[in-house]
């Protein structure tokens, strides 16, 4: 699973590089608007855990965009998705799978270029090699617009729909 551009490698990422995708998910909130002292001080030691749980009991993987420097530039965040900390998965994995994408992040130079919807279009063929029936994403306004480009759709199903409370 290897996509390149002229200046730009788009590749699973390494363990070793956990740490930039960790920042790019940190900036990825602070994209969407999110002020730094809303989130927590340790956000770093608390997203490494996850990514090194998830990606032991849930296949994560991360995609990254290297440029020709050899310096990821963006990344994604990709694995199976799971309910178990809010309420427990009985469905067998046979009948159904399904993927999530934390995000997508892509330094503010490198954007325009296509390279999200080459990421998503990698995390996509990694959902289907991992056996996902399809994927789920929570997508900040500016997203999307991509996300919709390449399949996603709001989630409307007749036995489940999500709703939300604003709690005052």
């Amino acid at each position: 699973m290897l996509e390149t551009t002229n200046r730009y490698t788009i590749r699973r990422g390494h363990e070793s590089e956990d740490g930039i995708a960790a920042d790019n998910y940190y900036n990825m909130w602070l994209d969407m608007g999110t002020r730094p002292e809303a989130l927590e001080d340790n956000w770093k030691e608390i997203v490494m855990y996850r990514i090194k749980e998830n990606r032991k009991n849930l296949k994560l993987c991360t995609i990254v965009i290297v440029n020709d420097c050899q310096e990821i530039v963006g990344s994604a965040i990709c694995q199976i998705h799971s309910s178990e900390l809010l309420h427990p998965d009985i469905m067998k994995r046979s009948v159904y799978q399904a993927g999530y994408l934390w995000g997508v992040f892509i330094n503010p130079e490198c954007r325009n270029k296509g390279l999200g919807k080459k990421m998503i279009k990698m995390c996509t063929e990694y959902f289907k090699e991992i056996g996902c029936h399809e994927a789920k994403l929570w997508a900040a306004n500016k997203g999307k617009p991509i996300y919709r480009h390449e399949g996603y759709t709001l989630f409307d199903d007749d036995c489940v729909q999500e709703m939300v409370l604003k709690i005052k």
